[in-house]
């Protein structure tokens, strides 16, 4: 019967949306990082229930299709409190009381349909229930291990599908200029959206992303736009030069043979189960393979500890030290080692500044003589160009916020400098 397959599962309607009488009118969007910036946004025309039924010949649309042992977990409607939407936060109790149980029951489910789905133990969380970073996404798409099913969770798993929360009256899909990106105050607005989830996709090494609001649900692919032999790596050129592919599903749609903004999570999560990293082109989706990797070991729930920092060049981030080109030693990128959470900027200067007070205490030891007023001196400059490297790597923002602080310190060391000397003088 129908009512027993997982496709009839996935395609209920969803509930209705409701709006509070005293609804803001601002449609600002958040503002997005201006250095994470596609080249490119065009439609993605085969993201299709076509493409989903020829899959792997067919082999996630059978599963879809077979009569189910057990029946799902059935989901009551959500109250009108929670259907009642109003600012940004409010869109995810509608979306994590509905589309989330409804598509993380149906992951599982998968795996009981058919054996080759079996270690593919997909979900979709809040994401601050994955890996998390400054300014981390909204919903993330995580795979765990089989035997965290019933284990006591300790490590967050990483995020392979990033998604974001959106409100329709700021943003719609239909707003996004399609084309070659023009940067400008009439489009940024637009655009920022965009540009968010795209610096989660650069930020995760995640090709697959998407946006929900009340109205739909869009889909995101990214890759390069073009493949110079000067660049190494997928990720490099994907975040110099990238295409983002966009498709929309409305909120509203149900029913046979078509696209539901739950099929399409469905689905897009067991993409990102079986390739989720950026790469320079794609296999069409109707033709692609159902082949995913093996199941995550533990080094998926730890950080990648960078060795050296990133230094900005442009408005583009760039390696602090290159490597030969085809070399995976630098698949991770200036705002990809921003995602696996390097220390705060306040750390990182007072570790800068205790290498140089344990240095210069070394240098007095072996030299037996008080510090002059030029080596202080040329500690502070070292300082200050240490703290600048440090604040290019938070961005043009920080920089120029914590600048004052620089120069307060450089004239506090070369005031010491000056009262050192002056010491020494009398002394002797």
């Amino acid at each position: 019967m129908k009512k027993s397959t997982l496709l009839y599962y996935l395609q209920n309607e969803n509930p209705s949306v409701l709006y509070f009488s005293d609804e803001p009118t601002s449609k600002q969007n958040t503002r997005a990082d201006a250095s994470f910036r596609p080249k490119e946004i065009q439609p993605w025309e085969e993201f299709s229930f076509d493409a989903l039924r020829n899959m792997s010949a067919g082999l996630l649309f059978r599963v879809l299709e077979k009569p189910l042992d057990t029946e799902p977990r059935q989901i009551e409607p959500p109250s009108e409190s929670v259907r009642r939407v109003g600012a940004e936060p409010s869109i995810q109790n509608p979306v994590g009381q509905w589309n989330q149980v409804v598509v993380t029951e149906a992951l599982s489910k998968a795996r009981e349909q058919c054996h080759r789905f079996q270690n593919v133990n997909m979900q979709m969380v809040v994401g601050s229930s994955a890996k998390p970073f400054k300014g981390a996404p909204d919903w993330a798409g995580v795979r765990r291990r089989s035997s965290d099913i019933d284990a006591q969770l300790t490590n967050r798993p990483k995020i392979i599908l990033p998604g974001d929360t959106k409100v329709n009256r700021k943003w719609a899909s239909s707003d996004v200029p399609l084309g070659r990106v023009r940067w400008g105050s009439r489009t940024r607005n637009k655009l920022d959206p965009v540009l968010q989830v795209f610096k989660y996709c650069i930020l995760t090494n995640s090709r697959y992303s998407f946006i929900i609001t009340e109205k739909e649900v869009v889909l995101f692919r990214v890759s390069p736009v073009d493949t110079p032999k000067t660049t190494s790596h997928p990720l490099h050129r994907a975040e110099l030069a990238g295409l983002m592919e966009l498709k929309s599903v409305k909120w509203d749609r149900h029913g046979e043979n078509d696209l539901t903004v739950s099929l399409a999570l469905w689905w897009i999560h067991l993409l990102a189960a079986n390739n989720s990293v950026i790469d320079s082109m794609y296999t069409p989706l109707a033709r692609e393979q159902w082949n995913p990797p093996s199941e995550p070991d533990e080094s998926d729930y730890l950080q990648d500890v960078p060795k050296k920092p990133p230094v900005r060049q442009g408005p583009r981030s760039v390696f602090a030290t290159g490597s030969r080109e085809g070399s995976l030693g630098s698949s991770h990128t200036n705002s990809a080692i921003l995602a696996e959470h390097v220390e705060d900027y306040s750390q990182l200067r007072r570790s800068s500044r205790l290498s140089e007070i344990t240095l210069l205490s070394a240098q007095r030891s072996a030299s037996n003589e008080a510090p002059t007023q030029r080596s202080l001196s040329r500690s502070a400059r070292t300082s200050v160009e240490s703290d600048q490297v440090h604040l290019s790597f938070y961005g043009d923002q920080t920089q120029d916020s914590m600048a004052p602080l620089v120069r307060k310190r450089k004239r506090k060391e070369e005031w010491k400098g000056t009262t050192v000397s002056r010491k020494e003088a009398k002394r002797q």
